[in-house]
């Protein structure tokens, strides 16, 4: 499970990411800059679930789960967390989605969900064995997420409405619905926690005419503000 919100205002967007995973997941790599993009790894396979590149390009990587396709995905199968750094490549979103669509060979790895974002506009984009979907989402602030346990979806949508409804509001630079844990919803909840799994690190770029900076929260707490990793790059 994986929650990711965009968040626009003139001139601005900001791309904030939970990334749900194992306990036994090797360690995560702290972002840096590299091949021309920046954002963390992960320590065991090298790819990444979110990434920003040099072009004011925003890409984040979330599983993907519909009915009828397998929820573990095949070891033997590539790590999806090289399709970030493939999009990055992309000379600008439109190009990356093109090429998402008419070139990429999704049929290689598990099922995903990919979204990605700049100043303009957001997309999300699913592949699959069957080839990639892709949908422009509209509206300044948006919520996706990803679980294999269909009514997560439905609680983290009700969430990030009553978030909405109270004036959006922020602690430090994270918003808070990222943040929440609800009592008896510790599983389904945006900093989710269960015996076996739970939310590793929180990843945010702040996109701007020129530039951005993108923050990196490592095991994160609901009273969580800084950030341990902050780096502020030019695009």
């Amino acid at each position: 499970m994986c929650t990711v919100t965009v968040l626009r205002q003139p001139g601005r967007v900001l791309v904030t990411m939970n990334r749900d995973e194992l306990r036994t997941r090797s360690p995560e790599l702290r972002p840096s800059f590299q091949d021309g993009w920046w954002g963390p790894r992960d320590q065991k396979r090298g790819g990444t679930w979110m990434g920003a590149g040099r072009q004011g390009l925003v890409v984040c990587l979330l599983n993907g789960y519909r009915r009828g396709e397998p929820v573990r995905s095949d070891p033997a199968a590539p790590s999806r967390g090289e399709i970030v750094p493939a999009v990055l490549s992309r000379p600008g979103l439109p190009e990356a989605v093109h090429w998402l669509r008419r070139d990429f060979d999704a049929s290689r790895y598990a099922s995903f969900l990919l979204v990605l974002a700049d100043l303009e506009e957001t997309w999300e984009l699913y592949g699959s064995s069957h080839g990639v979907d892709a949908w422009r989402r509209e509206g300044p602030d948006l919520m996706v997420t990803s679980s294999a346990w269909v009514r997560a979806d439905g609680i983290r949508s009700e969430l990030f409405r009553r978030w909405l409804d109270e004036d959006c509001p922020f602690q430090g630079f994270l918003p808070e619905f990222h943040l929440l844990r609800v009592p008896g919803l510790e599983e389904a909840s945006p900093l989710m926690e269960r015996p076996e799994a739970a939310t590793r690190s929180i990843t945010q770029v702040e996109m701007h005419s020129g530039g951005g900076t993108l923050r990196y929260w490592p095991a994160p707490a609901p009273d969580s503000r800084q950030p341990g990793v902050e780096i502020e790059f030019k695009v």
